[in-house]
């Protein structure tokens, strides 16, 4: 009866021990399960049957504490007291669980009554939080976890940098006294609203974590629960804003043109009801942006992918991701537009998606393109740089022509072959390897490095690798495209050593926004207002240089900003008080990334020696036209470009009248469309060459010298001649006068000495026939006489053609100093444009620096973005404990895509502004081979007047010589006249005298010997004249 009682008792307490959810068991002194609950048996995959009696604790569930001294039964049973371990029970060689064992002495029963509890999940959670609390360590931003009392319980290194102390310093304090902040101990407060409201709460301010430091943060609090789920303080992650501020005031100049946009944007909700559509998208429709609202995406543009699985917007909120589709759109009746449209989830503060971004390109032209694009595919394999595709495995499965013919095969012999055995890189078989990398990230990749393809030849290359995928997006491979970057290479070498001289171009260079705040200045502009670089940023371009272009239509800076085109303009700068300074500078429109103009890039050139040379250039350019000698050019055709006042006059017209008219036709000289003709002698030898011929202008005959030279283009081709015309009408008067006074006097001086040889020959028949030769004596005289007075008369026409000559010869030199003059103010403009030309090859050697930085930029953003994305995944494995964690990386991520974006509008202006410094460069070369042509053709002149100069030097002479000739005529004809009357009077008083007529005939005769001599210089001075 006892035997029974108790066991209906046993039976009625492990009754109620079945209802635990736990897996429970009671083992007797001996350790053998007497009882375990259903729990028990199906956990362990036992039954009663074969435990309950037979089997002991240690078979049944073993533990790595059985058979030992903390064993929580022995211990229970030693103590008398209960008992918790933490145990670890494996199942044969598979997964391992953590229990919390908890065992109880039965009193009165001799058992032990033990409970196992399930903890593999917490153990799980503490060592994902203790690897958490290791990646903390090392994060770069301040993280801190405080109590309800605002007591730090924990920092990382980073945020106790930031205080100046180590972590172990601020351990206790409270945070409001470290960062000082205006939220601190108020309810604006993140981490206190987050306490508060159980909840992940983010606010922007400032924190002063030391005396005159300000540092603009983002923070957020997210409460910190203990076990049982009470909150016990808060963690804060703090981001520095400092960057972001300045961004952001930078993007909010941009949001304000988000309207402008010409293509249609819009956002949708759950059910596919319109939110919001700008105004692109509305035209695209026919309404407007209020209209639209409230209506399905799908009433309005009746793409094929509406309502169905296809829809970017739907798979964008199914799949949590950015989705971009293809399709076309029937806004109206007939119109069919080929669209490219993206979908992005828009999500709530939860993080719950409400609906989709759509962002809308039309296609049409992209369609027409790439109909365009197919018949181009045909010929990719004339294409001269390398292609290849491979698979994983690195085997080439495709290159073309260009790429085989480098490593020296053929198309089809290098399929099946590894890339790395053909052309040998370093990055071959390393983490460098961009199509390695393009198959990893699934991006596409761009490197440089060197290629071996054959034996002793090294080439340096720029290669990109893209992943190939298969009809399942699964990547099955890369394609690579080379490109031989020797030249590239070398250019850079030569770049890089022109850099260093980028700061120190003497001429200012500014950059302004369209409000005119100045952005940029470089040393040298600021140096013009007496400042530095950092103190023009902010200030106003037209406070600084008081131009009177400045705030006028006429401003190249306004102008280059309102017709996107560059500007240059003259004008004076003021830059400090009393000084003025004539400029030129040129505007150039800077613009964003999205190609909106936000303002100008200024170059200004000092032209002060420029004007001060055109003032000089001008006074010249008065007296080219008082040239009283004809000067034109002419072109191969002989067509007249150029004539001044003085040929125009002799033509009777105005200069502008003979443009175009060809030379022969208005001069029609003898020499002209014939070999003789100086012009085309000068054209065909490239020579200077002088000539005399006679000019019939308008039917008037006019006796000419007339010199030409050759005029050359840029590249030294003959375009044209350049003729200088000289009168020599009074000069061939002359000429024709002293000749004919020479033939007289030639005539006289031959009778009178053949009438002395029959007097010599007939003396002794003088004496009977005296009377008769005094007679003819008395003839004689009187033709000396008349021989005196021409004499004279060529006396007078050579002293004449003495003075022309020497006036002649002044204008000539005068000419030359001229011409001397702007050969040398041609080599002074030539020197101040080659120096500009140097700057200029600065500035752009500069700008091809910033674009490095620009690179380095867009890689660091990169690098910062796949933290954040691995962030975000470790704090998704987290779970509720990593939510705060999760909106960090987020802003992580947001902060690297808009460096990325900015790096790229960096990139974008430093393009724009090498080029416009390129074409700049090009058109001071263009000038300056014009200034050499411009100094060649005034040498050629000048050698011309050096020519004329020594021409009329000679003509001087002649005249001098001939002048000195006829004097010596005139005193033998006055000598002659005398010895006849002597002769004459001899004979009267006394003809017996004959020994005196023989000795006064003998000096007639040597008279008339000096008169002949005479006479022949004087022909010969006359063939020169």
């Amino acid at each position: 009866m006892e035997n029974t009682q108790k066991a209906t008792k046993m039976e009625n307490d492990t009754s109620c021990l079945n209802l635990l959810m736990e897996p429970s068991y009671i083992v007797n002194e001996k350790k053998v399960v007497t009882w375990a609950n259903t729990s028990f048996l199906e956990r362990f995959n036992l039954s009663g049957d074969t435990v309950f009696g037979k089997m002991t604790c240690e078979e049944a569930c073993p533990t790595q504490l059985c058979g030992t001294k903390d064993c929580p039964v022995d211990k229970s049973r030693r103590i008398n007291k209960p008992v918790g371990a933490e145990v670890i029970y494996q199942n044969g060689d598979k997964e391992i669980t953590f229990f919390s064992s908890k065992a109880v002495p039965m009193n009165g029963s001799g058992g032990t009554f033990v409970t196992l509890t399930d903890i593999s999940l917490m153990k799980a959670t503490e060592a994902r939080l203790r690897q958490l609390s290791t990646d903390l360590d090392v994060i770069p931003t301040p993280i801190m976890e405080i109590d309800t009392k605002f007591a730090i319980t924990f920092m990382n290194p980073a945020g106790a940098a930031v205080a100046g102390l180590t972590v172990d310093e601020v351990i206790g304090r409270k945070c409001y006294d470290l960062f000082k902040t205006p939220h601190c101990k108020t309810d604006k407060c993140a981490c206190a609203r987050a306490m508060k409201t159980d909840s992940v709460v983010t606010e922007y301010t400032i924190a002063r974590p030391r005396d005159g430091v300000i540092v603009p943060i983002k923070y957020t609090g997210a409460p910190v629960k203990d076990a049982k789920g009470n909150i016990k303080g808060a963690l804060e992650y703090i981001l520095d804003m400092t960057d972001e501020v300045k961004q952001k005031q930078m993007a909010d100049e941009k949001i304000e043109n988000l309207n402008t946009l010409p293509t249609p944007v819009l956002a949708i909700d759950t059910d596919f009801t319109i939110t919001y559509m700008n105004p692109a998208g509305a035209a695209v429709a026919g309404k407007t942006p209020d209209e639209v609202i409230g209506r399905k995406c799908y009433d309005l543009f009746k793409t094929p992918h509406c309502k169905t699985d296809k829809c970017a917007c739907g798979r964008a909120m199914r799949t949590d991701s950015v989705v971009t589709e293809q399709t076309i759109a029937r806004p109206a009746e007939g119109v069919i537009i080929p669209i490219k449209y993206t979908g992005a989830p828009i999500k709530d503060a939860k993080g719950n998606i409400k609906g989709a971004l759509e962002y809308v390109l039309d296609m049409t032209e992209e369609v027409k393109q790439k109909q365009a694009a197919d018949e181009k595919i045909e010929n990719l394999n004339i294409i001269p740089t390398p292609i290849l595709a491979i698979d994983t495995d690195f085997t080439i499965t495709f290159m073309n022509p260009a790429g085989a013919a480098v490593v020296g095969s053929t198309p089809d012999a290098v399929l099946g072959r590894k890339c790395y055995d053909l052309f040998k890189t370093p990055h071959c078989k390393t983490e460098k390897c961009a199509l390695a990398r393009a198959m990893k990230t699934d991006s596409v990749v761009t490197e440089h490095t060197i290629a071996r393809p054959a034996e002793g030849v090294i080439i340096p290359i720029k290669y990109t690798g893209a992943p190939i995928k298969d009809a399942k997006g699964n990547i099955k491979g890369a394609l690579e495209y080379v490109l031989d970057m020797t030249e590239e290479t070398q250019q850079k070498q030569a770049a890089e050593e022109k850099i260093e001289n980028l700061n120190t171009i003497p001429t200012p260079i500014i950059a302004i926004d369209t409000d005119y705040n100045i952005t940029f200045m470089n040393p040298a502009g600021a140096a013009v207002v007496g400042s530095t670089p950092d103190q023009l940023v902010g200030r106003k371009c037209y406070d600084l240089f008081k131009t009177p272009h400045c705030k006028t239509e006429k401003c190249a800076c306004t102008r280059a900003m309102k017709t996107d085109s560059v500007v240059t303009e003259h004008t004076i700068a003021r830059p400090a008080e009393g000084v003025i300074i004539p400029i030129k500078y040129t505007g150039a429109p800077i613009k964003d990334a999205k190609g909106n103009i936000k303002g100008a890039l200024e170059y200004v050139l000092d032209v002060t020696e420029e004007v001060r040379q055109k003032q000089a250039a001008d006074e010249k350019i008065e007296n080219l036209n008082t040239i009283p000698t004809p000067i034109m050019s002419i072109d191969t055709d002989y067509k007249v470009t150029f004539m001044n006042p003085a040929g125009a006059s002799v033509l009777g017209r105005t200069p502008d009248q003979v443009i175009g008219k060809k030379c022969y036709d208005l001069f029609m000289t003898d020499h002209c469309r014939t070999e003789k003709c100086a012009c085309s002698q000068a054209m065909r030898t490239d020579s200077v060459i002088q000539e005399q011929t006679t000019a019939k202008p308008n039917g008037k005959i006019m006796p000419i010298k007339y010199t030409a030279s050759p005029i050359k283009d840029a590249k030294g081709n003959i375009k044209g001649a350049l003729e200088y015309i000289t009168d020599v009408t009074a000069e061939k008067a002359v000429e024709k006068l002293i000749g004919d006074a020479v033939n007289d006097v030639d005539s006289l001086v031959n009778e009178s000495k053949r009438q002395m040889d029959q007097a010599n020959t007939k003396v002794d028949e003088m004496n009977a026939l005296i009377d008769e030769e005094v007679r003819k004596l008395d003839g004689s005289m009187k033709t000396v006489k008349e021989m005196v007075a021409s004499s004279s008369e060529m006396l007078s026409l050579s002293t004449e053609s003495n003075r022309l000559a020497t006036d002649l010869s002044k204008e000539a030199e005068t000419g030359k100093a001229a011409g001397k003059n702007a050969e040398q103010k041609l080599v002074d403009i030539n020197n101040a444009m080659k120096k500009n030309n140097e700057m200029v090859s600065g500035l752009v050697s500069q700008l091809e620096k910033i674009s490095g930085f620009v690179d380095i930029i867009k890689d660091i953003a990169s690098k910062t973005n796949l933290l954040a994305f691995n962030a975000a995944i470790e704090a998704a494995r987290a779970g509720d404990a990593g939510r705060g964690f999760a909106v960090v990386a987020d802003e992580v991520r947001k902060l690297a895509e808009n460096s990325s974006k900015s790096a790229i509008d960096i990139s974008d202006i430093v393009k724009k502004v090498e080029k416009d410094s390129l074409q700049t460069i090009t058109a001071m070369q263009n000038g300056m081979v014009m200034l050499d042509e411009g100094g060649r053709v005034i040498n050629t002149a000048l050698d011309s007047m050096e020519t004329i100069s020594k021409g009329i030097g000679t003509i001087s002479l002649a005249v001098n010589n001939l002048s000195q000739q006829s004097k010596n005529l005139c005193s033998s004809g006055q000598t002659v006249m005398a010895e006849i009357e002597n002769v004459a009077i001899s004979s009267k008083e006394n003809q017996q005298s004959t020994g005196m007529v023989n000795r006064s005939l003998s000096e007639t005769v040597g008279a008339l010997d000096r008169l002949v001599s005479s006479n022949k210089n004087l022909q010969e001075a006359v063939r020169n004249l």
